[in-house]
């Protein structure tokens, strides 16, 4: 009787097991807030200038191919929300946002969750154009963060 009842706990182990991988397999995801987040001040450093402005550089060239995306119609939606959310400053509720954009909340959160994985993936492909493996690339990925928040 107890291993019947620890069979279906096994069960939803691996198959969060083998989901973690379609949510990112452990590796941490970017997050535009934390971008945000981490813009402060221009670095006195020139060599932290340096690396500072080429994330920057990044980012700027990987929301100009998610827009891009939008226009050829290769992604649908509203690519003015993106804008809006990925540009640095406040920015508006999703309360209101949605509603300047004929969706609900929960329509907005999963066009903007959508909009921000492609936008790691464009930045992580970018990044991977400078190294040879995915680990380096993730590793990059975590610089290009730590540059942002060069003082």
């Amino acid at each position: 009787m107890l291993a019947a009842r620890g069979q279906p706990a096994k069960r939803r182990a691996l198959h969060e097991h083998d989901s973690a991988d379609k949510r990112g397999g452990g590796r941490h995801a970017l997050s535009i807030d934390s971008v945000e987040a981490l813009l402060v001040a221009s670095p006195t450093d020139p060599e932290a200038a340096f690396d500072r402005e080429w994330a920057l550089e990044v980012f700027d060239s990987a929301v100009a191919e998610l827009e891009k995306e939008f226009e050829s119609g290769e992604r649908r939606g509203p690519v003015a929300v993106l804008r809006e959310l990925f540009r640095f400053g406040t920015a508006p509720p999703y309360e209101e946002l949605a509603r300047e954009h004929g969706m609900t909340v929960s329509q907005l959160k999963s066009f903007v969750h959508r909009g921000r994985r492609r936008f790691r993936q464009l930045v992580l492909a970018r990044v991977a154009d400078t190294v040879t493996t995915r680990e380096e690339a993730e590793n990059e990925l975590a610089e290009l963060l730590r540059a942002l928040q060069a003082t």
